[in-house]
Order: structure tokens, then C-alpha cells, then sequence
């Protein structure tokens, strides 16, 4: 068996270090004691999967292979996990409990450093960003380079996952909001598709060939023509999960593609405006449908739902008067198309400032109808 993973570690092109090295199982499907046959080194030489169990069972229980890099030298040092510079490796090189690690380093730093935020008062929305792109990124994707091509389907929504906690941070959205929509509110990229992103760029700066993700580079090459390609397709892909999600209806009003909401350094996003942008706020249609409300129904009459409250609802006239003059001035008719709210930094600055006026108002009539009652 030292032959065999000697000679796995050189297909590899991995250097093995006398001092430091530590075994790990690569696979362990079948029952301890079973006997790894000829066939089975075969697969672990061709493939890196084992068909049975390495750990042997005797007397004493059960007790790891002895392996050594050479006969006459002292045995590896046996883990089933192991660590190395920074990087916790499973069995099958696996690297789920290190991106359960990261994320819940990443997490939580991120959240100590966003603690004084709060849904109405706190740090600023920039500053949150710089946190996500100063702290959260760098932690969570640590050495990607050498895991990222490691990452299953399975891990993919495992990072996306723990992304989550810093875009509800950012939005200071509710927690009943979709992944995508706070994605998309942000303008951040799906965290699998930022860990390509970051391995590729890595690659070009080396200089290092790859084909990629319908992405090619070689050697040569013109670096920021290969950049571009990579921001390019990265945003192409995350279209593609964009057009097809059942998630994030009210987002699509707002963002129908993805490229209506990149690159728009203007749109700041608060407590206010993301209830509007992901249809989760307060909004008696959603609150009943959660079990929150009694009445899906507005004072009025009608479901209360955001684009009634943004739109239609009679007793918030007074709040729209801003945002009806500003569209006026540009030509937009009323109702406007919801993606005309966010396509220039002057109209945005006003429908942020609606979004706000028109949650206040439909709160203080709230508490006079629930006063009265």
C-alpha cells in the first residue's frame, strides 16, 4: 500500500514532506476488515476511490493502516482529518468541514464587526460592503485556489448559504428574504460563482493555462482582456440561475437582468427600500400569508401587497407626490414600470426616500386604525 499512494501522491505531482506528512482515509465505503484487493489498489491508483475499508480490525478494535514513505522509515502519523496551512482535508480530500469552518469563522467575524447595525440606525450601507469585501471574502475563501476545484453541488449551496448571513447584514433586509433577491439587490455574486471567480483570476495573474467554465486562457495572453472574460461569463451564468429561479418575483420587477442592477454604484440600500425591492417587509398580503396577520387585506379593502402600497393605496397619496413629479420631469408614466425606479442615481435617490415615507405613514395609520379598534 506505500507504493500505491507513493505513487498516487507523483500522478498528483505532490511532494511528500518527511516531516510534516500525515495520512488521511481516502475512502472507507466497505465494513471494517474487509481486504482491499488487487483490483481496488488499481481504482485508488486510476481513479482515488477505494472500494473497502483501509482501517483493520483485530483483537484489539479497531486500529489505522501503518504506512510509511519508504520501508525502515517511521509510520505516517494517521487523522481523519487533517490540516494543513489553514486547509482541513476530510476523507476523499474532501473539504466540507473546512468550508463549514471558514463559514463559521467568517460569520461570525463578520457579525461582530456589523453588531452595532441595526434594521433603522447603525454603520453605513458602504461600510457594510467594505466589510464583505475586506473581511468576509478573504476568510471565507482562504487558499481557494488549491479547494475550489473540490467544490461539489452540494457545497455550492453550502457557501451560498453561509453568504446569506452577510447579505441580510447589508440589505438590513428581513430573514424571510430569498438568496437571490438579496444577491441581486446587492449586486453581489452567487458565492460559488465568486470562489471561480477568484481561483481564475488568481490563475491569469500567474499566468498559468486553464479552460474553464467555457472560459480559455493560455499563456501569452493579454491578462486584462482574460479578466474581462471571466467577469463577463461569471455574470452570463448568473443570469442564466437569475431567468430560470422561481425566487425573487418582486426583485425581477426592479432587476429584470442582472446587468440593470451591476455596476450601479448609486443604489444605497436600507431597511426601507428592501422591503419594496424583495416583497418581504411590512405588507399585510405577506405577513398573513406567514401567519403574522390576521387580514391580508388593507384598510381599503384591497390585498395589501408592496406594489399596492408603492403604487394604488389611496391613503398614502400624499407620500408619492415626490416621486410622481420626478417621473413627470423625465417623461415616465404613472404607474411606472418598477424598473425605471432604479435606473438613474436622481430617480432612485427619490424612490429611496418614498419607500421610506410611505412605511412610516402606512405604520402611524396602522397604529391609529389598531387604536380605534
Amino acid at each position: 500500500m506505500t507504493d500505491v499512494i507513493s505513487g498516487r501522491a507523483s500522478r498528483l505531482y505532490l511532494e511528500i514532506s518527511r516531516s510534516k506528512t500525515e495520512m488521511i482515509l481516502l475512502k472507507n465505503n466497505g465494513k471494517g476488515g474487509k481486504r482491499v484487493t488487487v483490483t481496488g489498489k488499481k481504482r485508488l491508483i486510476e481513479r482515488g476511490d477505494l472500494t473497502g475499508s483501509l482501517i483493520k480490525v483485530g483483537k484489539s478494535g479497531i486500529r489505522s493502516p501503518s504506512v510509511r514513505i519508504s520501508r525502515g522509515e517511521t509510520v505516517i502519523k494517521f487523522k481523519s482529518i487533517v490540516r494543513y496551512l489553514g486547509v482541513t482535508l476530510g476523507p476523499c480530500f474532501s473539504i466540507a468541514q473546512y468550508i463549514e469552518i471558514a463559514g463559521a469563522k467568517a460569520s461570525g467575524l463578520y457579525q461582530r464587526l456589523a453588531s452595532v447595525t441595526q434594521a433603522q440606525w447603525g454603520i453605513s450601507y458602504g461600510a457594510m460592503r467594505h466589510l464583505y469585501v475586506g473581511v468576509f471574502l478573504p476568510t471565507m475563501l482562504y487558499a481557494v485556489t488549491a479547494w475550489g476545484d473540490l467544490v461539489t453541488d452540494t457545497l455550492a449551496k453550502e457557501l451560498v448559504r453561509m453568504q446569506r448571513v452577510a447579505l441580510l447584514r447589508i440589505c438590513r433586509a428581513y430573514r424571510t428574504a430569498s438568496t437571490a433577491s438579496l444577491q441581486v439587490c446587492t449586486g453581489l455574486l452567487p458565492f460559488d460563482l465568486e470562489s471561480i471567480r477568484w481561483r481564475l483570476r488568481a490563475q491569469i495573474k500567474r499566468g498559468a493555462s486553464f479552460e474553464l467554465y467555457g472560459i480559455a486562457f493560455r499563456e501569452g495572453d493579454n491578462k486584462r482582456q482574460a479578466l474581462e472574460r471571466v467577469e463577463t461569463r461569471l455574470l452570463d451564468l448568473w443570469q442564466e440561475r437569475w431567468l430560470v429561479t422561481s425566487k425573487g418575483e418582486a426583485t425581477k420587477r426592479f432587476f429584470p437582468r442582472i446587468e440593470n442592477r451591476t455596476g450601479k454604484d448609486f443604489i444605497v440600500l436600507d431597511h426601507y427600500v428592501s422591503q419594496f425591492l424583495t416583497d418581504h417587509g411590512d405588507f399585510s398580503y405577506r405577513l398573513h400569508a406567514l401567519r403574522l396577520a390576521e387580514s391580508p387585506l388593507c384598510s381599503c379593502g384591497v390585498d395589501n401587497t408592496d406594489r399596492y402600497v408603492l403604487l394604488e393605496c389611496e391613503s398614502l397619496e400624499a407620500s408619492r407626490v415626490e416621486i410622481k413629479k420626478c417621473l413627470s420631469r423625465i417623461g415616465s408614466p404613472w404607474p411606472p414600470d418598477l424598473s425605471t425606479l432604479v435606473e438613474t442615481k436622481k430617480v432612485y435617490e427619490v424612490f429611496r426616500r418614498t419607500c421610506r415615507a410611505l412605511l412610516l405613514e402606512k405604520r402611524r395609520l396602522d397604529v391609529e386604525e389598531r387604536n380605534r379598534a
